[in-house]
């Protein structure tokens, strides 16, 4: 296995850094996200990991999320010394009934990352995403119902979503345009980062991930 190469960063990077992939961050969330990616040996400027910031206007609920992208999750493999990337192409099957039940897809595919473990062979390791788990689905029919409570700055009423059917739909973006590539990316992430020897965090990380995590 290959050690981790703690690298610096200097000024103007660390100034780009935070324009780009930690853009929300405020000064302690930037300063723990850059001593993550030096503690991983991920490299930010190959989008190997960057930081989510949720509720960024609300202080009660704040939250950042450092994310491992799938190059990320490459890149700790290959430190491993015995993994070679999967040869067979990735294997998508449909749930007839899922997909009459949720939309659009209703399927779930599987990934294979393979190692190489001297005197063994070569040993497959399956990841599995399903559908409805991971891909950024929102309720297709929905009415704002009151809650009952008032926001203290305007006085207005709070309102949620409440939904009208069991019918779902894809928000904008990566999953809508490219839906089996995404779905791909969760499966060969799980195939890479579950299972298998315990190895040292420069390798593989154990983290299981949400249907926000992928981009």
């Amino acid at each position: 296995m290959t050690d981790i190469a703690h690298r610096s960063y200097s000024a103007p990077q660390l100034s780009l850094i935070r324009r780009t992939v930690a853009k929300d961050t405020n000064q302690d969330e930037f300063d723990l996200f850059i001593e993550i990616c030096k503690q991983q040996g991920l490299d930010p400027f190959k989008k190997q990991i960057f930081a989510q910031v949720y509720n960024k206007d609300k202080a009660d609920k704040r939250q950042i999320v450092i994310v491992t992208s799938i190059d990320g999750y490459r890149a700790k493999a290959q430190r491993c010394g015995d993994y070679r990337p999967a040869e067979e192409e990735t294997r998508f099957e449909a749930d007839a009934a899922l997909k009459i039940r949720r939309q659009p897809m209703g399927s779930f595919v599987r990934s294979c990352g393979l190692q190489v473990r001297p005197g063994q062979g070569v040993v497959s390791r399956v990841g599995e995403a399903r559908w409805d788990e991971f891909a950024p689905l929102d309720d297709a029919e929905f009415d704002w119902v009151d809650t009952g409570e008032t926001w203290p700055d305007t006085g207005k009423p709070k309102k949620k979503k409440v939904a009208k059917s069991a019918k779902k739909t894809l928000k904008e973006g990566n999953w809508k345009n490219m839906p089996h590539v995404m779905l791909g990316k969760c499966a060969e992430a799980q195939a890479l980062g579950g299972g298998g020897r315990k190895r040292s965090a420069a390798c593989t990380s154990k983290r299981r991930w949400t249907r926000s995590t992928w981009t």
